[in-house]
């Protein structure tokens, strides 16, 4: 659990380690194996999918972003901001939620 009480979850290795409940360290992609190991974290790992990737795979294959257009990590961040606030804006106008 981070600071904020979220369980997180990440499927990437680190070289960050933790010393766990034995006093092993632990890298955070054995940390996440023995998450998933447990009935309450593989069922929480199974929402990632409706949760929150299916708006990316939305803004990528419904609006056809494919690549960026800009380059460099701040223009791709502002590309990026604008494709999620059309997506949103977009998401307002179908429903009638947009004032006007």
């Amino acid at each position: 659990m981070d600071q904020s009480g979220r369980l997180g979850f990440t499927a990437s290795e680190s070289f960050d380690t933790r010393a766990n409940r034995l006093g092993e360290a632990t890298t955070h992609r054995q940390r996440m194996e023995r998450k998933l190991k447990t009935k309450a974290g593989n069922a929480m790992y199974k929402l990632r999918g409706q949760i929150v990737e299916a708006v990316f795979g939305q803004i990528k294959d419904c609006r056809r972003l494919g690549r960026f257009l800009l380059r460099g990590l701040v223009k791709v961040k502002g590309e990026f901001e604008i494709w999620c606030l059309t997506h949103n804006l977009l998401k307002l106008y179908r429903h009638g939620l947009a004032g006007g």
